[in-house]
C-alpha cells in the first residue's frame, strides 16, 4: 500500500494482475476512494463459496456482486476470473464476433509489461521433452524474453 499511498483518495483506478488482486485489497482501495479491476485467482479468500466450482460453456459468464465489487468468471478457451469496482457485468462484441465482458476488454488494453511478456512467451516453449540439462532451459527462456 505504501507504493500507491500518494494516489489514494484522488479518484484513480488501480489495475492489478492475479498475483496482487484480492477482495480484501479491493475493499481497502474502495474505502480510500480508489477504484480497482483486474484478474483474480479463483481460490482467494472472501470469494463466494461456489465461485471456483461453477461449470461454464465457452462464452458464458457467472457474476457475483457485493456492494461496489463485481466478481465474475468467464470462459473463453480457459476460465478467467476477474474483479472490478467500476465495471458492470455487461458484454461487448469484438471485431472477431467474440462476446467479451467489458472488464476483459479494458484489462487487455491496459495490462502491463509482465502480462504481455507472459502472453508472448506462450508462442516460444522453453522446455523440450527430453531436456536433461536445466541450464539450457533457463538460457532459452532468457533468450526468448530478450527477443
Amino acid at each position: 500500500m505504501t507504493l500507491i499511498e500518494p494516489f489514494l483518495g484522488k479518484g484513480y483506478c488501480v489495475i492489478a494482475d492475479s498475483y496482487y488482486l484480492s477482495p480484501e485489497l479491493a475493499d481497502v482501495l474502495i474505502q480510500n476512494d480508489t477504484d480497482v479491476y483486474g484478474t483474480l485467482h479463483p481460490n482467494r479468500r472472501d470469494l463466494p463459496e461456489n465461485f471456483n466450482k461453477i461449470t461454464l460453456r465457452k462464452g458464458e459468464i457467472s457474476v457475483f456482486q457485493r456492494g461496489k465489487i463485481t466478481v465474475l468468471r468467464w470462459r473463453d478457451k480457459k476460465y478467467v476470473s476477474l474483479l472490478s469496482s467500476i465495471h458492470a457485468a455487461n458484454c461487448s462484441e469484438t471485431d472477431k464476433k467474440i462476446i467479451k465482458p467489458a472488464v476483459v476488454r479494458d484489462y487487455n488494453l491496459t495490462m502491463g509489461g509482465v502480462d504481455r511478456a507472459d502472453q508472448a512467451l506462450v508462442c516460444y516453449p522453453t522446455t523440450r521433452k527430453r531436456q536433461k540439462r536445466y541450464y539450457i532451459t533457463i538460457f532459452r527462456h532468457l533468450w526468448y524474453m530478450a527477443i
